[in-house]
């Protein structure tokens, strides 16, 4: 058998087409769930925002800061997305449909810090939906 190491990459986007019927604002995380998808419950963040029918980047792994409900994290907690609320919850508190696992908390967060830094897609758990 032989190996070769070819050009080292990262996938850390995709391309995601904004199929919802509404436009998606600017850093909002999203879990991309078309049928027929293979990445079907992937959790993907989106820096630019997308009308219906426009596409554009969605990253779906790496390191971000989110704004976050007044609960503290502690460094590889889950961190939850809150649909309703719009921001960072912990599992204690997000238990609503739709909801859904964004990753793990990569550095602490205070119950008065303003954002939670998270591991995108990291850790046990990730990519679960709520229902």
């Amino acid at each position: 058998m032989s190996i070769a190491q070819l050009e080292r990459s990262t996938v850390d986007h995709i391309v995601y087409t904004n199929s919802t019927g509404a436009s998606i604002a600017a850093g909002t995380p999203i879990v991309i769930e078309e049928a027929g998808s293979n990445l079907l419950g992937v959790a993907a963040i989106l820096l630019n925002a997308l009308a219906d029918g426009e596409s554009g980047t969605a990253y779906i792994l790496g390191e971000f800061r989110i704004d976050k409900a007044a609960v503290a994290f502690a460094q590889g907690q889950k961190v939850y997305y809150d649909v309703s609320a719009t921001n960072a919850n912990n599992a204690a508190n997000a238990a609503t449909d739709g909801d859904f696992v964004l990753g793990v908390c990569s550095k602490a967060a205070a119950s008065g810090d303003d954002y939670v830094q998270l591991l995108l897609n990291f850790g046990p758990g990730a990519n679960t939906v709520v229902s």
